[in-house]
This record gives structure tokens, C-alpha cells and sequence, in this order.
């Protein structure tokens, strides 16, 4: 465990077990929830607020709930549901994001793969078809930030 006998018998105090820091590590905090992202120059707004969740993460001000207002990706998120979004500018291949696309009037949820220099957004609901953003587009594609968690709606 990283702790010797001699410190445990002494009833030590300031205990971490090694290469864990208890001031990062996630605590229970009330999470804004919001829905209707829109473009806004070279940013994004917040249509609708929704209130708060609460949420297990270490930094409250990286964390924001995403309500979807579609199906794109069912079965999996269905409108209604929550997505916990971290707030990132960058993705890896195969996680889910939240995106913005400028000529578009609202935010959405979708697959991230990067395919050579062109990036493609899947949607898991085999109604819609993969948005594949090419060299041209990609200068009106921003990354909100990657789903870290998601919440069913009842």
C-alpha cells in the first residue's frame, strides 16, 4: 500500500498513498446544466440553462452538462439525456465529443476520428449520415470538449 508499519502505528495524519495527491482528487460538486450551444464568432454561447447536477470531478470549472435535444447517437444517448462534458480543444480517435460547426445553428454530439487530414464525426443512429470535415471546413469546427460521462433520462 505504500504506507510503512511505523506510520500506521503512530496514527499519522497527513497519510497519501504514493503518487496520489488528495487535492486533486475529484470531489462531489453542483455542475451547471445547460442545452442549445449556437455559434457566436469565433466562440459559443449557451442558450438554455437547465439548472445544476451534481458531479464527481476535480476541477468544477472544467465540467459543464450538455441536455441533447436529438437522437443523433442512439441507441446509446437518446434527446433528454446528460452528457458530463470536459471542457478540451483536443480529442483522440473514438472519443465522443461535443462540436459546434459554424454554419449550423446549434451544438452536437458525435464520434471523433481523425482520417488523414480530414476529421469525420460519426453518429451511432444509422438514420444520420457521418460528417466528414476536410481541410477546407475544419477552420468552422470547434471542439467544446470530450463526454466524460452520461446520464439517462428517466
Amino acid at each position: 500500500m505504500g504506507i510503512s508499519t511505523d506510520v500506521l502505528l503512530k496514527g499519522a495524519k497527513d497519510i497519501s498513498p504514493v503518487g496520489h495527491d488528495f487535492l486533486d482528487a475529484p470531489a462531489e460538486y453542483s455542475i451547471p446544466a445547460v442545452g442549445k450551444i449556437r455559434p457566436y464568432g469565433k466562440s459559443y454561447i449557451f442558450d438554455e440553462q437547465y439548472g445544476s447536477a451534481w458531479a464527481y470531478v476535480p476541477n468544477p470549472n472544467d465540467h459543464i452538462y450538455y441536455v441533447l435535444d436529438d437522437d443523433a447517437m442512439a441507441p446509446r444517448i437518446l434527446a433528454g439525456d446528460t452528457a458530463l462534458i470536459h471542457y478540451q480543444q483536443r480529442l483522440c480517435d473514438g472519443d465522443i465529443g461535443l462540436f459546434i460547426y459554424n454554419p449550423y445553428p446549434v451544438g452536437f454530439i458525435a464520434q471523433y476520428k481523425q482520417v488523414g487530414s480530414s476529421i469525420v464525426l460519426h453518429f451511432f443512429n444509422s438514420t444520420r449520415e457521418d460528417f466528414v470535415a476536410k481541410s477546407n471546413l475544419l477552420d468552422y469546427l470547434f471542439i467544446i470538449g470530450k463526454v466524460v460521462e452520461t446520464r439517462v433520462k428517466w
